[in-house]
């Protein structure tokens, strides 16, 4: 979060050398779109929490399942965004299996 701040700071700066003002919307635009990216990556932080929390369990429940759960995200094919055009993909949890290679030949 710290860091999406201080990238909204040097945005705004560079911004303002370039003859914008606050009120310009070029501006405004900017800094709509790096708050909705915070909340993008707020809600990746808080969901990459859940799935490590996931995997404790599944450790303790099952340690020699060679199954885990990842985080990815899902967009429609040669776009970045989520189909509800909000400019984000979406967040999904895929169950993984660790297969030695020894074991698929």
């Amino acid at each position: 979060e710290e860091y999406m701040d201080t990238l909204l700071k040097r945005r705004a700066e560079a911004l303002q050398i370039a003859g914008y003002s606050a009120q310009d919307s070029g501006v405004q635009a900017v800094e709509q779109e790096i708050r909705e990216s915070k909340l993008f990556l707020r809600d990746a932080l808080r969901a990459k929490k859940m799935v490590d929390r996931g995997n404790h369990l599944l450790a303790d429940v099952a340690p020699t399942s060679g199954l885990s759960f990842q985080l990815a995200t899902k967009s429609p094919p040669l776009a970045f965004g989520a189909e509800d055009g909000d400019g984000f993909p979406d967040l999904v949890v895929e169950l993984v299996r660790l297969v030695s290679l020894a074991r698929v030949r």
